[in-house]
């Protein structure tokens, strides 16, 4: 059983934030926590889900609007909303107090300076030890043994997939686990290495015992959702396959479950280093190689710390490093980034320069007195440093052209240097 809003409110990090409704559904379960900064888009809210929110756009909202929202929240069968107020709000209103009383739904004040993180982290942390207390309280039983068989049953579906079993028998082994051969679904990539153990990451191969490990708390972590998954192993990674229902499994909610994997792995798994890739959508299980590849790539470029992402790489949002992680082989590469980069880098190297960061930082904003802000230099050094970009590589970084090609030279320096083939 999932801990109680009662009982996440006895924590330590709680204790200076304000119950707001009188006492009612404090006995609703948690089954997941979530920060929205803006009350905007809700569709992805889930049963049980603890909110918690600087609500942005609350005060604007008359008390229809208000009863709206939380009309949905009850239809959502939310166990909680947290509301930070100091930022975007001052207090919250009484009329909204008073709706969150009238459908039970325990509303809490959070102080200003009391961390998002450090909430999320104490909740995660409670509903994961509830989890495993459960687990561990068991005696060896009937519902443990039907456990193990279905871990097993889903590692060997997978193996069949891979080494091309029959098709009847595949369908069979997805049938058994709640999945169509033909209904939407993405795969996600995990590897994992000893902490600080990941110097040459690409890409992360996870070793046998990791796999076991990551693996099983994969699959414990999977058990609690509500959404049909498989968990198998390909090449030296660990593979999740999954499937949400029609209706249900929109591209942002499956980033959002993504997320959520992650973070409750990293939470199970303290010592270990773990990185995970996700693919598009695919609508045929068959053509899972396709999906497999897009979320390997993903994953290099989450174990490379190319996508500031915190180790989650997401294919659809790769860019040109889905045609940079395609090369095989790196000479092409390595001619590219002579032919335009390369001056500037042996410039910096020779006189302790910031071409590179210059031209970087130009190209994230492509305004020169914002770009000088950035880099605390006067708008004429700036400007000054754009001309020797143009003088050694003989492109235009205003012009659309030259922009691409100069910005398609940064990502392929970025990819070489994190793979450590740059002298």
């Amino acid at each position: 059983m999932s801990p109680t809003v009662q009982e996440a409110l006895n924590l330590e990090i709680f204790s200076r934030c304000r119950l707001l409704t009188a006492g009612s559904g404090l006995d609703r379960n948690i089954y997941w926590v979530n920060i929205l900064e803006i009350l905007d888009d809700l569709s992805h809210i889930e049963p049980g889900e603890f909110l918690i929110t600087t609500a942005h756009d609350l005060q604007p909202l008359n008390i229809k609007r208000q009863k709206e929202m939380v009309e949905f929240f009850a239809e959502r069968q939310m166990a909680a909303v947290a509301v930070q107020t100091g930022h975007y709000i001052k207090e919250i209103p009484a009329s909204l107090v008073n709706l969150f009383n009238e459908y039970n739904i325990p509303l809490i004040e959070i102080p200003p300076d009391i961390s998002f993180k450090n909430i999320t982290k104490s909740l995660m942390l409670l509903l994961l030890k509830t989890e495993k207390d459960r687990f561990d309280d068991q005696q060896p039983s009937k519902e443990q043994d039907q456990l193990r068989r279905k871990y097993k049953a889903m590692l060997n579906t997978w193996s069949g997939l891979v080494e091309g079993t029959e098709q009847a028998s595949q369908s069979q082994g997805l049938f058994g686990l709640g999945l169509e051969a033909d209904r939407d679904y993405w795969i996600l990539r995990v590897a994992a290495c000893d902490k600080g153990r990941c110097h040459t990451p690409y890409p992360v191969k996870t070793g046998e015992h990791l796999s076991e490990v990551v693996g099983q708390a994969l699959f414990q972590l999977m058990e609690q959702r509500h959404i049909p998954y498989l968990v198998g192993i390909a090449g030296d990674n660990i593979t999740l396959l999954l499937q949400p229902q029609p209706g249900s499994g929109t591209a942002g909610a499956i980033v959002q479950h993504s997320r959520r994997i992650l973070e409750e792995l990293r939470l199970l798994c303290t010592r270990i280093d773990i990185f995970l890739g996700l693919s598009n959508s695919h609508a045929k299980i068959e053509n899972w190689k396709k999906a497999l590849d897009q979320a390997e790539k993903a994953l290099w470029a989450a174990t490379l710390g190319l996508i500031n992402q915190n180790g989650f790489g997401i294919y659809a949002m790769l860019g040109p490093l889905k045609l940079i992680l395609a090369v095989e082989k790196t000479e092409a590469l390595e001619d590219q980034l002579g032919e335009t980069l390369k001056p500037l880098i042996a410039y910096d190297q020779r006189t302790g320069g910031a071409l590179v960061q210059t031209l970087r930082t130009y190209l994230k904003y492509h305004n020169i007195k914002t770009a000088a802000e950035e880099l605390f230099v006067h708008r004429h050094t700036m400007k000054y440093r754009l001309n020797q970009i143009r003088k050694l590589t003989g492109l235009k970084p205003e012009e659309p052209t030259s922009l691409v090609i100069l910005s398609e030279a940064l990502t392929i320096y970025d990819y070489l240097k994190a793979r450590g083939l740059l002298s």
